[in-house]
């Protein structure tokens, strides 16, 4: 139990982190490097939420 909460809190920091990243990335480069992220850091949670 303790280790789902632990991968479930880690993932939670690093979706923020992505959000985070998204925001500054755009700010600086525009909506196609957005778009790009985006579905990186979906996929990304979507494995992290698949092995829990």
């Amino acid at each position: 139990m303790e280790k789902i909460i632990g991968i479930v809190a880690e993932s939670g920091v690093s979706v923020f982190a992505g959000v985070f990243l998204i925001g500054a990335v755009t700010a600086v480069l525009g909506p196609a490097v957005q778009t790009a992220l985006q579905t990186m850091i979906t996929t990304i949670t979507n494995k992290a939420v698949s092995v829990s």
